[in-house]
């Protein structure tokens, strides 16, 4: 069986999972496949929205909160469309399609259809795409978008709020129509477009406009003029508009407006928030609640004002007053969409599934556990949610959904509304799904293909380096790594080790995971020869994009000096790691002695050193037998043998070299990316240099201790410091052999 055969449903069928605000293709589908999750179907949630919708109860506005991908601006545009009810699918109305989704829930069932039954209009915008027609000069960008799309849904010119004025003016005698007709009739021409250059038409408009007041035609145009010179609407004014729209309405009659993107159109601009607290005050308070607002952001509206009310003192109070039903989103939605609308499986191929869960849980549980500085991890509650779940791996949605939020954050995507990630979660795993249609039941997907799922929407430079790679490399299984290393560029809490990038690029649950682990390693190895990736401290790996690749070129063709590794070796010894150099047995009795480190001397000379063999010596070996004639023939020295350390060589020279060129970088001139990139391998280096020491702390802790032919198995003590102070007391003995005969 192929995984094709699994789905219940047709896994290549269309689905719209990129969701804008003001898009009405598949609308029809869009609602049809609606899922209206576990979690939506909390208490606080979508029961909550929809108790305030049913008298007597007061509407209030509501701000709906959640990640990219969670699904908060599909339930706002599905919300639009639901409340206002004259979507007719299938000769159904779209409200009762959305209550029959309740399934179980009876009470939020009733609450839907009662709501929808209530009269309403809505107005639903994205408010950051809105901000490209507002002039930039304009002192309330908020108030002119609210404006603009109320205008808009009347029928009025949107782009020039005075001309929308004149045509409100027209409507309240009842002579809109006649308006226009009147203009198609005189001048054969729709008022519609005639409207895109009336200002260079006044003349005509003040024709009609005379008939109307039954004035003369310059009266008519001397008052348009004055209209337009003189035109200015403030919050109370907009409020009073709507407010005298919703009086003409049948009673009890409900106008929302849906914005979309509320949060990132706010930002750190505390005068939009004011604004937007000020006109969702006036609506709810004038309008007693039958005009609203529902907005969304990524952030929670506590978060919103808290970054808000950092900057300066204002009052967001009354904003939390009026925003009282809040919605918050959470990666779960995300992945109870996709299995529903994606990944429901046929009865046979589940029970298969179960089976193998069954068999292999405590081997999935192993091999998906990340380390316990991992945020990641699989987390199955029973066999049915892996069944569901397959050919993907539970920890894949939250870590794919971190991913493109983080890429996005980093400016990875293009076009105008990338800034948010553009890309649903449904449809980069549809397309996993569907290139995985003709695979058996063995395979799982691995992490690396869901790079295919966002190519398209990448930057084009961005896309370059992996371009670049497929070119050049010759190697599938390092094309396969440097995607992976990609995706989780800027993940914080996955640590990029060779265990977990071997983990999450299992093809199999029955992998042999030492030999893809040895093939996974040598991938990383020419990468970071070829410089698409840099190793980086704790043995991590990281991607490079083509700027980070010039400058780790730098670093690795910068020079060292003959004695520089070592010197940074006794100085991690003196300075971080065992700093004394004299050992007192007693009142009178205090010995100075020397440090060396790989045969090289730290300081003055002395008569006797502890001598500290890191992995870096240049001993033929340092074995056991080796070392013990070594101290017989150095019978002043304390020799501390550090076990091995295969990368510490190279480590150590890297730290060195990138502290030499970033510093050098660093105070040179450079545009803003390459500084901060400069600056971002600083902290890398600065971090590397921190898992030497520890390395180094605790190969030191583990050392082997010899002296005078003997080693010294029988110190009981085990921190750093009494171990080797125990040991030096012990030298001065072997050195200094009359020391008893000496008085105390």
């Amino acid at each position: 069986m192929i995984q094709e055969q699994i789905y219940k449903k047709d896994i290549q069928r269309p689905i719209n999972g990129v969701i804008k605000a003001d898009s009405k293709n598949e609308l029809s589908n869009e609602i049809t496949e609606y899922v209206i999750t576990a979690e939506q179907q909390q208490p606080k949630l979508l029961p909550a929205l929809f108790r305030t919708l049913v008298p007597p109860t007061k509407p209030t506005c509501v701000w709906i909160s959640g990640d990219f991908g969670s699904g908060k601006s599909h339930l706002l545009k599905i919300l639009s469309y639901v409340l206002e009810n004259q979507l007719v699918i299938d000769g159904r109305k779209c409200g009762e399609i959305f209550a029959d989704k309740a399934e179980d829930d009876f009470e939020l069932k009733g609450d839907i259809q009662k709501a929808c039954r209530i009269p309403t209009e809505s107005v639903l915008f994205n408010i950051q795409e809105k901000l490209d027609g507002v002039a930039k000069g304009s002192i309330d960008p908020v108030l002119n978008i609210f404006l603009k799309e109320f205008n808009r849904k009347m029928g009025f010119d949107e782009k020039k709020p005075e001309i929308a004025e004149i045509e409100r003016y027209f409507d309240e005698k009842g002579k809109f129509d006649f308006l226009k007709s009147e203009f198609k009739t005189r001048f054969g021409e729709e008022w519609e477009d005639a409207r895109k250059s009336i200002l260079l038409k006044l003349q005509k408009l003040a024709e009609i406009m005379a008939d109307v007041e039954g004035t003369t035609k310059e009266i008519a145009y001397q008052n348009i003029q004055a209209q337009i010179k003189n035109y200015k609407l403030d919050i109370d004014g907009f409020v009073n508009l709507v407010k005298k729209h919703l009086d003409k309405q049948n009673p009890g009659s409900r106008f929302i407006f849906f914005v979309d993107e509320v949060g990132q159109f706010i930002g750190k601009d505390v005068h939009r928030m004011l604004s937007l607290q000020t006109i969702a005050e006036g609506l709810i308070d004038k309008t007693d609640g039958l005009a609203s607002i529902m907005v969304t952001s990524q952030m929670d509206i506590d978060a919103t004002l808290g970054n808000l009310e950092k900057q300066q003192e204002y009052d967001f109070s009354r904003i939390q007053g009026r925003f009282t039903t809040r919605i918050n989103l959470t990666s779960a939605n995300a992945d109870e969409v996709i299995q529903r609308r994606l990944l429901e499986k046929n009865e046979e191929p589940k029970k298969d599934l179960c089976l193998v869960y069954d068999q292999q849980k405590n081997i999935i549980k192993s091999l998906f556990n990340f380390g316990d500085n991992s945020q990641f991890k699989t987390s199955y509650i029973d066999d049915a949610q892996f069944a569901i779940d397959f050919p993907f791996v539970d920890y894949q949605f939250d870590l794919l959904q971190r991913a493109i939020i983080e890429l996005s954050k980093n400016n990875a995507f293009s076009g105008k509304q990338q800034s948010v990630g553009e890309r649903s979660l449904l449809t980069i795993t549809q397309e996993v799904a569907i290139a995985y249609k003709d695979k058996d039941l063995n395979q799982i997907v691995q992490f690396c293909d869901m790079y295919e799922g966002i190519r398209g929407i990448l930057q084009t430079k961005v896309q370059s380096d992996i371009q670049q790679a497929e070119k050049t490399l010759g190697d599938d299984m390092a094309l396969k790594v440097l995607k992976t290393l990609f995706m989780i560029k800027y993940v914080k809490g996955f640590p990029s080790t060779t265990d977990n990038i071997t983990k999450i690029m299992l093809p199999t649950l029955d992998t042999d995971f030492p030999e893809y682990k040895s093939r996974i390693q040598e991938a990383l190895n020419k990468l970071v020869h070829t410089s698409y990736i840099e190793k980086g401290a704790n043995d991590e790996y990281h991607y490079q994009t083509n700027e980070e690749k010039d400058i780790e070129n730098e670093i690795k063709n910068e020079e060292l000096q003959p004695d520089a590794i070592n010197n940074e070796l006794k100085k991690i010894f003196r300075d971080e790691i065992f700093s004394e150099n004299r050992i007192r047995l007693s009142a009178g009795k205090v010995f100075n002695y020397g440090r060396m480190v790989d045969e090289q001397q730290d300081g003055r000379e002395a008569e006797m050193y502890i001598h500290f063999v890191t992995p870096l010596n240049s001993m033929v070996s340092t074995d056991s037998q080796s070392m013990l004639m070594y101290s017989m023939g150095h019978p002043t020295q304390l020799l501390v043998v550090l076990g091995e350390d295969k990368y510490m060589a190279e480590d150590i020279a890297m730290f060195k070299k990138a502290d030499k060129c970033l510093t050098k970088l660093l105070s040179g001139n450079g545009d803003n990316y390459r500084q901060q990139i400069v600056t971002d391998k600083r902290r890398v280096n600065s971090n590397r240099r921190v898992s030497i020491v520890n390395r180094l702390t605790e190969l030191t802790k583990d050392a082997r201790l010899y002296m005078g032919g003997q080693e010294l198995t029988n110190i009981r003590a085990t921190d750093i410091r009494s171990r080797l102070n125990e040991g030096m007391s012990r030298l001065v003995e072997q050195v200094y052999t009359n020391l008893k005969d000496v008085d105390h």
